[in-house]
């Protein structure tokens, strides 16, 4: 990994031209340098393959692509990573709700952006926040305005906005859903407590509720597989009703909202009941909507005049002056660390007296295995290969003996077992039929005796 990627690999959020360059997956990365060990970072970015023009990436090309402000990687791996991320967290018994924590406040206080970028951000805001009668009410607009993808999804819009019966503020905000990566996306958890704190950025209190009315996830996808059921309009979970489906166009207009193309006509959904059986409650909120070809929140909040004695830029100057270098040096420092497990590098060598490898000293596999071994690595370090075929193998006489019967498969079987086994930082995978792909996980120091 080129060394200008290892120090303040956060920084690029603001561009030199003062737009923004903001990647989720690159600020993902960081929260989990704040709530894994190196073994829990290893394992879960294992555990999210991903590949370029058909290869596998190594941890090291993986973590490149992710800090990389000239790549990007795709949309659905990118929500692929969100979606396991609480999974692998019950699974390696790690608190979500620390991860939470890291991911909203726990780099900046003004949630996903530097102070740097927050200034560069609003700073052309100023002065009608100033000027606005209702502060938190001009930022909602503000907000509707920016264009960037702070989430993975589309840029949200402001479609309804007005006084409810109770004196309350109501905003509705919608996100398109995108229908092209098959990926679903968990708005509620990942996105919805930003929509309602982005007023203290300002020093301002946070909206007073963000409720997630419209979720884009079925509710068959929030329940182990099938436990949910569709009898005629009603949806069942384990036989008992929890919900009707609905045209959701007719359900916007009943809460007062615009109708919208996203809607798709007559496009219909699951509105939750607004009591539900024991069990399913955890899961589902009563009265929200599932399986809708949108998110779609409510904003509550009440009516406030003026910014009064908050000054806002006092606290983003504490932050550019201070707490943001801090805490960029500790997830450098965290960063080099992981960097240091991936780099390690494995001694390979092969030994022609008796065609035998070893591996960090201690003997691993001998005669036609230890041959194929020996080819893979070395066009692996001089060509930079990775995707070999089988018949390249069978017609070298060296390796295989007797060419009219090579029986190659058993012995690269037998090859790829033992890696699998002993070292699986040096893997060969299959990709399809007469052809398989060197998978290495770390630098490896090559030689021959």
């Amino acid at each position: 990994m080129a060394d200008e990627s290892i120090p303040a690999f956060l920084r690029g959020d603001l561009s030199p031209d003062g737009s923004i360059s903001f990647s989720v997956l690159r600020y993902l990365y960081a929260v989990t340098l704040l709530v894994m060990n190196p073994s829990q970072l290893r394992r879960f970015w294992e555990s999210l393959p991903l590949e370029r023009n058909g290869v596998r990436l190594t941890e090291l090309q993986k973590i490149q692509l992710i800090l990389d402000d000239r790549q990007t990687a795709p949309l659905a791996y990118r929500l692929r990573v969100f979606n396991a991320l609480r999974p692998f967290c019950e699974a390696e018994k790690i608190d979500f709700g620390k991860v939470l924590d890291a991911y909203y406040v726990g780099i900046f206080p003004w949630r996903f952006l530097s102070a740097k970028a927050c200034i560069g951000l609003f700073g052309e805001s100023w002065p009608g926040l100033f000027a606005a009668e209702d502060p938190r009410r001009f930022l909602l607009g503000t907000c509707e305005k920016m264009g960037i993808g702070v989430d993975v999804h589309s840029v949200h819009e402001l479609v309804h906005e007005g006084e409810a019966e109770d004196g309350m503020r109501e905003a509705w905000v919608m996100h398109d859903l995108d229908n092209a990566t098959g990926e679903l996306f968990d708005y509620r958890t990942w996105f919805l407590p930003w929509v309602q704190h982005i007023p203290e950025i300002y020093g301002l209190p946070p909206y007073e509720s963000a409720e997630l009315m419209v979720d884009a996830r079925p509710v068959e996808r929030l329940f182990p597989e099938g436990e949910v059921s569709v009898s005629g309009e009603t949806v069942l979970w384990k036989g008992k009703p929890v919900g009707k489906r609905v045209e959701l166009a007719a359900l916007m207009r009943e809460w007062g909202l615009p109708d919208r193309d996203p809607l798709n006509g007559r496009a219909k959904a699951t509105l939750v009941l607004d009591r539900l059986p024991r069990g399913a409650a955890g899961r589902l909120e009563p009265g929200r909507c599932y399986g809708a070809p949108i998110y779609l929140t409510r904003v509550r909040y009440a009516p406030t005049r003026g910014l009064g004695k908050v000054n806002p830029i006092r606290k983003l100057l504490g932050g550019l002056l201070v707490s943001d270098r801090r805490m960029l040096d500790r997830l450098n420092a965290l960063h080099s660390a992981y960097l240091q497990t991936l780099v390690a590098k494995t001694e390979v060598v092969f030994h022609a007296i008796d065609d035998s490898i070893t591996i960090d000293g201690e003997h691993f596999i001998r005669n036609v295995p230890a041959k194929i071994f020996r080819r893979v690595v070395r066009s692996y370090l001089l060509e930079g290969r990775t995707v070999f075929e089988n018949r390249e193998f069978k017609r070298d006489a060296e390796i295989t003996l007797d060419v009219s019967n090579p029986n190659f498969e058993g012995r690269l079987n037998r090859l790829m077992s033992k890696l699998e086994e002993q070292h699986p930082e040096l893997r060969i995978v299959r990709r399809k039929r007469g052809e398989f792909v060197f998978v290495p996980k770390c630098a490896i120091d090559f030689h021959e005796e």
